[in-house]
């Protein structure tokens, strides 16, 4: 990760009405990355799922789907601990049955997912959606590591169970 990306983002969020917030740290991401929304959702003791954010109704839809199905990006990213993306999810029906469905329900063709940690811990992952099809920039991508750090603590400030 970048520092200069990770001043960015910190100063976009700070910069933002409401404060430093889980809440304004999602609409920045959404924002800086030209996306359409996004989901963050936690892993608690391992195994339990909590949601812990939502930039929209669209994204909240997708995350409850992966949440009931177990299947979908953010399953993927925290598991592996990598960014996991899917360029076009009119083509990923093989790879996640269930949460492409639920994808198309909402018009949404694109998504990025990367782990939240800090430190060795993982707490959950990051869901960034788009309503084309297309890969996340090298840039944008570089400012989603930076987010997905500062989402982190931001939803172990406000989730510290």
């Amino acid at each position: 990760m970048d520092d200069d990306d990770h001043a960015a983002a910190w100063r976009r969020i700070g910069s933002a009405d409401g404060g430093i917030t889980l809440a304004t740290a999602c609409r920045a991401c959404v924002a800086d990355l030209e996306a359409d929304c996004l989901g963050v959702t936690l892993v608690v003791a391992g195994e339990l799922r909590l949601l812990a954010h939502t930039t929209d109704g669209r994204a909240r839809r997708l995350e409850d789907a992966q949440l009931i199905t177990g299947e979908g990006p953010c399953t993927d990213a925290y598991v592996g601990r990598a960014l996991v993306e899917e360029a076009d999810l009119d083509q990923a029906f093989d790879r996640w049955p269930a949460f492409t469905q639920a994808a198309a329900g909402q018009h949404l063709r694109s998504v990025t997912a990367l782990p939240l940690t800090t430190g060795h811990l993982r707490v959950g992952a990051v869901n960034i959606y788009r309503t084309a099809p297309g890969l996340l920039s090298p840039r944008h991508k570089a400012l989603a590591r930076a987010y997905a750090r500062i989402l982190a603590l931001l939803a172990l400030d406000e989730h510290p169970h």
